[in-house]
């Protein structure tokens, strides 16, 4: 994708204006402001102009790349959960008509028509439907229409898991942790038939110890020193 040049006396304007503190703040970041980032991405209509514009490290602005901030463009929702968690029937029951969803069960059944009530898969099924949610959630985390997204998303508690995290708040996505308690997942899991990997995948999540209280302050401390988008302007309609 071809990258759209910023004038140098523009940068240094919003760096006068918003300061050199990356506004990202993804893993990595280095912190000092090095470019610009755009607000809004030039792709989905994006401007050359200082309320559109904010500081960023090279690091923070390659790993954005061309996502939307959730609400400039499509409003993006993560959900996530244990296995048998109950993360599809949330989304079912709060999705709007029009809504993308972004579902790894789904995508699987959609490989292997025919297979509808099975949540596993043969290990050559799961490689493809992987690649197809990344690709989907790449498209859609791109989307410059007023959409919603909802992603639902279960094995992402790896040793990148919480790098993971901060990509997704730092984007202004909203995270949904869907919890029922080992119990009732297991219950859920034994009525199922579901595999032993699934089991495990549900034990490994409830010792992890995630909650939406730990993304909810994650979320908090991140809200701590990011500069707020300007009121009044053209990227004014949400605040952070």
């Amino acid at each position: 994708m071809k990258r759209h040049g910023v004038k140098p006396e523009l940068k240094a304007q919003v760096w006068t204006v918003f300061g050199r503190t990356c506004w990202l703040r993804m893993p990595g970041c280095t912190g000092w402001a090095d470019t610009v980032d755009h607000v809004i991405p030039v792709n989905i209509g994006g401007r050359n102009t200082l309320a559109n514009l904010r500081p960023a490290c090279g690091s923070c602005n390659r790993k954005r790349w061309d996502r939307v901030i959730s609400g400039y463009g499509a409003v993006v929702r993560m959900v996530i959960g244990p296995p048998a968690g109950g993360k599809t029937t949330y989304v079912a029951e709060h999705r709007m008509p029009g809504d993308v969803v972004v579902d790894f069960d789904q995508l699987a059944r959609c490989l292997c028509p025919g297979v509808e009530s099975s949540h596993d898969f043969d290990r050559y099924v799961n490689m493809v439907a992987r690649g197809a949610w990344q690709g989907a959630y790449r498209a859609a985390a791109r989307l410059g229409d007023p959409v919603g997204v909802w992603c639902v998303k279960t094995d992402w508690l790896n040793h990148r898991g919480m790098d993971i995290l901060d990509e997704w708040l730092a984007l202004n996505y909203e995270v949904v942790v869907c919890d029922p308690g080992l119990e009732a997942c297991m219950y859920r899991l034994e009525a199922q038939h579901r595999s032993e990997a699934a089991k495990r995948k549900a034990r490994e999540w409830y010792r992890f110890g995630f909650s939406a209280a730990k993304v909810e302050a994650r979320r908090e401390a991140r809200r701590n020193g990011r500069p707020a988008v300007v009121e009044g302007t053209d990227v004014g309609r949400v605040r952070f």
